[in-house]
């Protein structure tokens, strides 16, 4: 009884040990194959990132070139729209991915903003004080201020017409510089001669003030008429007096101070449009495998996918430029391997026309391959191989692990694919 005892621990410690082992074994596979994995991940998150850099940085590709210097980080519009329309299912020339696809996605960020109004000047018949000044004053125009208004007061502008002339009278001192608002004019505008007290009465003559003003800076816009005479200047809109001289009584007698107030047509500056709020919606682009006829291995045959975003400047001209987006999304499959080995294969034969070149690899497929003569398909993933030579494929009809010759043959100057 207890040899029986005996013999039975120990088969039972036998088979423990068997058992642990084993799992000992499996942990070990299963480590080493998830670090493969992860292995294999970050090899193609790496080698993503340098061809997103490639692309944004070189030249040749989308970065933006300003006075002969390339602004790295900055992508040239232009070059966007010339690499979506050449690169619909494949990757740019100049940025090939070796043993992976990948397919490029740029975005722009949204923009709200405001435009005001801008301005156009449009002729207009008006009732408006001008003076002709001597350009001899350069930067200065002569303003003449008076108690009356003349845009409601017509009669005495086309009463007294030419200020000098009709020996208006300037308006006392105490109505400072705009005696429309200190001391305005309270009599009637149907007037049939032009006053001409050399004491007036403010609130019952007509009287003016001259001031001698910065062209620029006085008013909203000083302009010249160029009549009644050549050099006519009008300033109107609101004025600020403070940066004039008042002149009055002591102004000269030459042409500068040569006063008309009369109708006339006047450019005036109006609204062009109404102040609006602009959104300039997301825009988007693409270019790579999946915008076009191509497309990526179907999910059961991806064995590893990953994405790289970086933000970026869109550059429109030296001055003009929008914040965006762009992002990669690579992959490695079954379908995008046999892809690439035939498309090294199709290069070499280009630059070794006359030399034959054969591959033989052993490669895994979850679904059956074909070949139409122009997309390789495998489910609903397809790809167009980039090769200048006519292939020859023989479609792989079962899924697993398949003994793939890929040979160019120079006599007949073709690829020929077999299993």
């Amino acid at each position: 009884m207890k040899g029986q005892m005996s013999f039975f621990i120990k088969a039972v410690v036998m088979i423990a040990a068997v058992l642990s082992f084993a799992a000992t074994v499996f942990f070990f596979h299963s480590s080493q194959i998830s670090t493969i994995k992860e292995k294999e991940k970050s090899e193609l998150r790496m080698e993503a990132m340098e061809i997103l850099q490639k692309l944004i940085n070189k030249r040749e590709n989308l970065a933006y070139v300003y006075d002969n210097v390339t602004q790295k980080g900055n992508l040239d519009i232009r070059k966007i729209i010339n690499f979506v329309g050449s690169y619909s299912h494949t990757e740019p020339d100049t940025a090939k991915a070796l043993n992976f696809d990948y397919k490029i996605e740029i975005m722009q960020y949204p923009r709200n903003f405001t435009l005001y109004p801008g301005k156009k000047w449009e002729e207009k018949e008006v009732n408006m004080r001008y003076l002709c000044s001597d350009p001899g004053y350069g930067d200065e125009f002569i303003l003449i201020i008076c108690n009356y208004d003349p845009e409601n007061c017509s009669d005495i502008c086309e009463e007294c017409g030419e200020f000098d002339e009709c020996s208006i009278p300037d308006c006392p001192a105490s109505c400072g510089k705009n005696p429309l608002k200190n001391c305005p004019y309270n009599g009637s505008c149907d007037v049939t001669d032009c006053p001409t007290s050399s004491s007036p009465d403010p609130s019952k003559e007509v009287c003016c003030r001259y001031l001698r003003c910065p062209r620029v800076g006085t008013c909203d816009y000083v302009v010249n008429t160029h009549f009644p005479h050549s050099t006519c200047w009008v300033g109107f809109g609101n004025c600020d007096l403070s940066k004039c001289t008042d002149v009055g009584c002591t102004r000269g007698t030459g042409s500068w101070d040569h006063g008309h107030c009369t109708k006339g047509k006047i450019p005036i500056p109006i609204p062009s449009a109404k102040m609006i709020n602009i959104t300039i919606p997301i825009r988007k682009w693409g270019f790579g495998v999946g915008f076009g006829t191509s497309s990526f291995s179907p999910e059961g045959a991806i064995q590893s996918k990953e994405e790289v975003v970086l933000p970026v400047v869109i550059r429109y001209n030296a001055t003009t430029m929008r914040g965006g987006l762009i992002k990669i999304t690579a992959v490695r499959g079954e379908l995008e391997t046999l892809n690439s080995l035939i498309e090294d294969v199709c290069l070499k034969a280009e630059k070794n026309p006359g030399k034959e070149i054969k591959v033989l690899r052993d490669l895994y497929f979850s679904y059956p391959v074909s070949y139409d003569g122009t997309y390789l398909n495998m489910v609903d993933g397809k790809k167009i191989p980039d090769c200048n030579y006519p292939i020859e494929f023989d479609n792989i009809e079962r899924e697993g692990e398949q003994s793939v010759e890929i040979r160019y043959d120079p006599s007949s100057s073709k690829i020929f694919i077999k299993t």
